[in-house]
């Protein structure tokens, strides 16, 4: 990924801190940093915080897909441009995308409780992303997998002390 100074001012990738890496690694073709092998899938979540005029931008960045042929050793790649412009739009975001979204900042807002500094913005923060949680039953309260993230979820939060959601960025 790489992202348009212009449109993004800060970004980070959801539960991946500790496999930071120099940008000249990318370039690389045997250097492992996010390998995916043959046949599977993966799902990475950035949380992005875009400029005031990022519509102005045709594009948020460029994602890059490199692969090495096995039997040439020979590298290859593809990119394409990420929508940006005010080109995405919500009606387009799958029930399920935002579920696993969910999950993923959820963990990642977890693992910062025992942090004395961001415990209260974490707090605040898995409340509002059990406000999230509650407007996906209706898509998918059918799902064991939603109705048991759900319980944990709630379990979880009875230790967490109340602190009232805010504009914190998830329910955008």
């Amino acid at each position: 990924m790489t992202w348009d100074p212009d449109a993004v001012e800060a970004w980070r990738i959801v539960g991946y801190e500790n496999r930071v890496t120099s940008a000249e690694s990318f370039t690389q073709d045997r250097k492992e940093f996010a390998e995916i092998y043959s046949g599977a899938a993966t799902t990475v979540f950035y949380e992005l915080e875009l400029h005031d005029d990022f519509r102005r931008h045709g594009a948020l960045g460029q994602v890059e897909l490199r692969w090495v042929e096995p039997e040439s050793g020979r590298g290859w790649s593809q990119s394409t441009d990420i929508a940006g412009g005010g080109q995405v739009r919500p009606a387009l975001v799958d029930p399920l995308l935002s579920f696993g979204a969910v999950v993923a900042l959820t963990a990642d807002r977890y693992n910062a409780l025992g942090d004395a500094r961001e415990s209260y913005d974490s707090g605040r923060d898995l409340w509002t992303l059990l406000g999230l949680v509650d407007g996906l039953h209706g898509d998918l309260g059918h799902l064991a997998a939603f109705e048991d993230f759900a319980f944990v979820m709630e379990a979880l939060l009875r230790s967490v002390p109340y602190v009232e959601p805010d504009n914190s960025g998830y329910s955008r």
